[in-house]
């Protein structure tokens, strides 16, 4: 498993969201959403719902210049 880096708590901040509302929103538990921001673990669905939440795409939540680095120790 690979660990991602995400600005979902920043996008949340930004927009006054909490993890409850952004949870109900796209239908995953707030449990989910703290898992996600804390651990960094989420599959390609959600992630997807999370970024078109915020009307933003994939990359500009999930994916840093930390995160490419990082993946290519395991290339």
């Amino acid at each position: 498993m690979i660990i991602i880096n995400n600005k979902v708590k920043v996008y949340r901040a930004a927009n006054n969201v909490s993890q409850k509302e952004l949870a109900d929103a796209i239908g995953v538990t707030q449990q989910t959403i703290w898992r996600i921001e804390k651990l960094g673990t989420t599959n390609l669905i959600t992630a997807k719902k999370i970024a078109d939440y915020f009307k933003v795409g994939i990359d500009d939540i999930f994916l840093t210049q930390n995160t490419i680095k990082n993946s290519e120790k395991y290339i």
